[in-house]
This record gives C-alpha cells, sequence and structure tokens, in this order.
C-alpha cells in the first residue's frame, strides 16, 4: 500500500458531531446511518455542494468516547445544529482506501499496525485522531471507490 507524506494549509469546515461506539463493527453501521442523517441536514439547509463536492469525516477521541465529525468545506451559511472547526496546519501521512467501505476498518489497521511502526513514523496527538477525504472518486461500495485518509504526524 502506497502512503505520502503531505502537509496541508489551514482550512474550515462545517458539521456535525456524532458519538459512535468502542465496537469497530458496529461503528461501520454507525457511521453508514450518520451520513444519511449528515445528507438530509446539508438538503434540508440548501447546502449544495456541486460536481466539485468535498466531505470530510473527522475521528475524534474526548474523554475515552469516540466520535465522527462529518462535514463539509466552509460556507457563508452555518445552520444552527452545525459547528465549525478549524483544521490546523500540519503535516499528514496520507494513503488512499480502494474498495468496498466495509474494508475501509482493513486499511486503517494496516495503516497504524505495518505502516507507521515499519516506516517509524511519529503520530501527533492533535484535534483528531485522523480524517478520510471524500471526493468524486468516491463511489459508494464500488471496488473503485477511493477514500483518503489523513494521519497527523510530526
Amino acid at each position: 500500500m502506497d502512503y505520502q507524506i503531505i502537509e496541508l494549509e489551514e482550512f474550515n469546515v462545517i458539521g456535525i458531531r456524532y458519538e459512535l461506539s468502542k465496537s469497530l463493527s458496529n461503528n461501520v453501521k454507525l457511521a453508514q446511518n450518520h451520513w444519511k442523517i449528515f445528507n438530509s441536514k446539508l438538503r434540508n439547509n440548501k447546502l449544495y455542494l456541486g460536481s466539485n463536492w468535498c466531505k470530510y469525516a473527522f475521528i475524534e477521541k474526548i474523554e475515552n468516547k469516540i466520535f465522527y465529525y462529518i462535514s463539509i468545506p466552509k460556507k457563508d451559511f452555518v445552520p444552527n445544529d452545525f459547528t465549525e472547526k478549524i483544521i490546523l496546519k500540519s503535516k499528514y501521512l496520507r494513503v488512499e482506501h480502494i474498495g468496498n467501505m466495509n474494508k475501509l476498518k482493513d486499511t486503517i489497521n494496516y495503516v497504524y499496525k505495518e505502516i507507521i511502526p515499519k516506516n517509524n513514523i511519529l503520530v501527533e496527538n492533535r484535534q483528531f485522531v485522523y480524517f478520510e477525504k471524500y471526493d468524486y472518486k468516491f463511489h459508494w461500495n464500488r471496488e473503485d471507490s477511493v477514500i483518503e485518509i489523513y494521519i497527523p504526524i510530526k
């Protein structure tokens, strides 16, 4: 599996935080449900993204709880139930998950158990554990679907 070390400039997002469980297999179902709710809220608030769309999912650990913060790039209008986050400029380990979403957890496990330790990469404990970027390369559960994973590093 290929990876890159990149630096991203600061960017702003707006979104909604959902709590996950301690079970990885259960979290796949929870995340899928959260996406349905989030996408419905985008439509209800007329937050249309167009053909050059981009969405993010941040995995956050707060007081021993795990949260899934689903977001889009900041817009002029921020709905009442959305919160804004500023993602600070940072270096990241960038990996592409290619394939079915149900195998995303396998890719993430491989990154943390193989790529990071074998390449002496130091993970940065920041605002979030990692984030997923969804854009035009993402196709729901198709084998050619691409989700970019970004892990903050030192």
